[in-house]
This record gives structure tokens, sequence and C-alpha cells, in this order.
């Protein structure tokens, strides 16, 4: 099947059994890149798949849009990070949080970073004695915060 939507999705990412997580630009009707787009399909019936969900960030991009290797994902309760940068603002990176739950994609946090180079950035999502923390670690800086509380 197909599905008609804006932009194109760079890397997929599968979510159980019948959803896809996709990554990549979204465009306005003129196919002009406007920035960033998440975008969670249902392919549970394949020759009719739907889009469940979708988040836009105008003027950004990601390594993930061409490095798999940008993606921290934890199966177990689909929680996800990966590195990004605003156009115009070179002197930060930050690291998007997120987490697939009931059908849509929910923005847990952000972490940044004063370092001016993104590429290369990557997260880590881990537990200690059941606190989850995610740390981002860039070519200057490691930055860890508890998603429990959300401090760093």
């Amino acid at each position: 099947g197909e599905l008609q939507v804006n932009g194109y999705s760079a890397y997929l990412h599968p979510v159980g059994v019948d959803k896809i997580l996709g990554v990549g630009q979204d465009a306005d009707s003129e196919g002009r890149v406007q920035g960033l787009k998440l975008e969670l399909f249902d392919i549970s019936d394949l020759a009719n798949p739907t889009s469940l969900d979708s988040i836009k960030y105008s003027n950004t991009s990601s390594e993930l849009l061409y490095n798999h290797k940008a993606l921290a994902y934890r199966t177990s309760d689909n929680l996800f990070a990966f590195p990004y940068n605003v156009y115009g603002n070179y002197t930060k990176a930050y690291l998007g949080i997120y987490q697939i739950k009931d059908d849509k994609i929910a923005t847990y946090s952000t972490i940044n970073s004063a370092n001016s180079d993104w590429s290369n950035s990557r997260g880590l999502i881990f537990d200690i004695n059941g606190t989850t923390f995610v740390s981002f670690f860039t070519n200057s800086d490691i930055v860890t915060q508890n998603l429990n509380t959300t401090d760093q």
C-alpha cells in the first residue's frame, strides 16, 4: 500500500510488530524542506498503512537522517533519544527524548549542551536501581538527566 505524506522519512525503526517510527524531514506543499519530522505509522494492514501521530520541528536537522547509530532506543517501554540542531544556532546541540505510548509520540524531555559540533553526539538510556537516566555525549560535554525528576 501507499500513504501520501508531506516530506519523507530518512530513517525507519520498528515499533512492536505492526508500527514503524519514521524520522525525516517535513516539507511544504511545494516540496521545500521545513525541518525534522517524527511520524508513527500503523502497518498492521500493509495494503492500507496509516499515520497515527507526528511531531514537527521547524528549522532543525539531525545526524539520525543519515546515521542510524545516532538513535538510542529502549524497546521495553519505547523510550528513545537522538541528537539534533537548530539552524542558525550552532552554539548548542540538543538531545530530544521521546516515548511512544498509546499510539502517540510524546516529547519526554530535551537535554542541551553548549557544544557547537552536534555531529557524532549520542544519547544513552540506562537504569540504576529502578531510576531511568539519559546521558548526552558530545565532543566536549557529558550531560546526564534523571528522567524521573528531569534534574540535570
